[in-house]
């Protein structure tokens, strides 16, 4: 696979910012559009990683990748979305059934 070394790797806060120099440098660089789509994911920014990952599939439809990655970033905003109603429906159930006794 290789050799990974500690000036080789971007950090979550320095990718957006070389992969945003990449793509001011050539457009049509889907490689980065799907990178920095990604590195936006992690911020928890899905809504400019779908825009990112959607850019860098039209470019290479051939790459799955891409979709991939966009469909976790709606999943997420749906879990996102959904998450504090289901946390409060959990917390009412918990408070209202009764628990079974351990013996």
């Amino acid at each position: 696979m290789g050799s990974v070394h500690r000036n080789d790797v971007l950090t979550p806060e320095d990718a957006v910012t070389f992969f945003t120099a990449q793509l001011d440098a050539n457009r049509r660089d889907a490689e980065s559009w799907g990178r920095r789509g990604v590195a936006l994911s992690s911020h928890g920014d899905f809504t400019r990683a779908v825009r990112d990952l959607t850019e860098a599939h039209w470019l290479h439809p051939g790459d799955a990748r891409w979709l991939h990655y966009c469909a976790q970033c709606y999943t997420a905003t749906y879990i996102q979305a959904k998450a504090p109603a289901s946390l409060l429906e959990n917390a009412r159930a918990d408070l209202t059934e009764p628990r079974p006794r351990r013996i």
